[in-house]
Parts: structure tokens; C-alpha cells; sequence
């Protein structure tokens, strides 16, 4: 009887670490899932912005109005940076 008892008690203990094990893994989704729906939202209320939209679109995709000029500025690489050794 005692052996019975004693080994439905460790099938308990297995099932009850294997489940708290589980729910860490959940949770551990779970503030994923939060951090990026955090993330998402702060987001759209920035380009829920006219102006906001307007900048992201026009750095994104090089935008430009009909009668104005584009400048791209590259920054001069350093030495040692550019991998030639010039």
C-alpha cells in the first residue's frame, strides 16, 4: 500500500514540475507577445501622425515632390572601416 501511495506521489511531483516548467515557457511567450504589442501600438499612434508618416514614407522610399531635389549624404568612411586598407 505504502509502495502505491509513494509512487503515485512521485508521478504527482513529475507532473506538477513538468507543468511549472510549461507555464514558465508560456509566460516567458506571453512577455514576448506583450513587449511587442507594446511596441506595435506605440508605433501606430506615431504614424497616426500626418507629419510622422509623411517622414517615415519619404526615408524609407526617397521620396521627393515633383520640383524638389534629392540629396543623399554618404558619410566618408574612416580608415580601417572600408576593408580595402586604403
Amino acid at each position: 500500500m505504502m509502495t502505491l501511495l509513494g509512487s503515485q506521489v512521485y508521478e504527482l511531483q513529475k507532473k506538477r514540475i513538468d507543468i511549472s516548467k510549461e507555464y514558465g515557457e508560456i509566460n516567458a511567450s506571453y512577455q514576448e507577445v506583450e513587449e511587442d504589442s507594446s511596441r506595435l501600438s506605440e508605433k501606430i499612434e506615431y504614424l497616426s501622425e500626418p507629419r510622422n508618416l509623411e517622414k517615415e514614407l519619404r526615408s524609407k522610399f526617397n521620396y521627393k515632390y515633383p520640383n524638389e531635389t534629392l540629396i543623399i549624404v554618404v558619410p566618408k568612411d574612416t580608415e580601417g572601416e572600408s576593408g580595402t586598407g586604403e
